[in-house]
């Protein structure tokens, strides 16, 4: 399907969905909940009134075709905002309701007219996923991002990625790899620093998985287990009267933020049998 021919007015599908809505429930109740969206639809459907349709289509999601001419300027995103979305942004902000006024944000997802291809369906996902995918959704700052098929793409190959890793972390794909220090004098191995590394990454590099594993805090999981292997790895050297050099083990900010964690690290250690302090 196709939204519009060469002949015909170009329209934008846009996205709208109000941040933290639930606050408005949460603290003043369903029925003013309700009124809160019926404020913002009535402010969208007059905005685009004689120039679009707007529909409350589920929740607090909010879905409009509003006309739109696209430029050959790369800077499209001030394009956007200079045509309709900043008015529209102001016209939400400066709300007339006491509670709203200035304190209402929204994120919306775009998508340009020479995008409007196949069903409305699947372009209502594809819309979702967009608006998700931009760097301030979590802001208290009216938000949006535009539709290309290349960042669309990247957000299922990412995804595709994350459940790899998952897959990798159950099936023990994370191994130990021990970098050596070197003294610049002696030129003799005096310590290591113990890293990262995925047994079956098929070429995806290190920096790729990694911040991922960080994202979705699989790497709390993941460095825990290694942290047993490297001390099941000094262990071995002990009881075979084979020493390991003094070895560094790196823990993320995921792990300093978790509440005791550092009791799981000293659990390992009483685990594996390995004395906290090595003379």
């Amino acid at each position: 399907m196709v939204f519009q021919t060469k002949s015909e007015k170009k329209y934008a599908l846009v996205e709208a969905n109000i941040k933290n809505f639930q606050y408005y429930n949460a603290k003043y109740g369903q029925e003013y909940g309700d009124s809160v969206l019926k404020n913002v639809f009535q402010i969208l459907q007059e905005f685009v009134e004689g120039r679009g349709y707007v529909s409350h289509t589920y929740a607090d999601n909010f879905h409009f075709f509003i006309e739109y001419t696209e430029t050959d300027d790369p800077n499209q995103s001030q394009h956007i905002l200079s045509s309709f979305l900043l008015e529209l942004m102001k016209k939400l902000f400066f709300n007339p309701d006491p509670i709203l006024h200035k304190n209402i944000f929204l994120s919306f997802g775009i998508i340009l007219p020479s995008s409007l291809h196949g069903s409305f369906e699947h372009l209502i996902n594809k819309l979702g996923v967009i608006r998700k995918s931009c760097p301030q959704i979590r802001s208290r700052v009216n938000s949006f991002e535009i539709y290309n098929e290349e960042n669309y793409n990247n957000y299922i190959r990412k995804l595709d990625l994350a459940k790899r890793l998952t897959e990798a972390r159950i099936n023990d794909e994370f191994e130990i790899y021990v970098q050596p220090k070197v003294n610049i004098n002696t030129n003799k191995i005096i310590g290591g620093e113990v890293l990262l590394r995925w047994s079956n990454s098929n070429g995806i590099p290190l920096y790729e998985y990694l911040s991922l594993l960080v994202e979705y805090e699989e790497i709390y999981l993941v460095d825990l287990n290694n942290f047993r292997k490297t001390c099941q790895y000094i262990k071995e050297g002990l009881e075979q009267n084979n020493p390991r050099v003094p070895l560094s083990f790196n823990i993320t900010n995921v792990a300093l933020l978790q509440q005791n964690s550092h009791r799981e690290y000293l659990a390992i250690l009483e685990e594996v049998g390995l004395p906290p302090r090595i003379h």
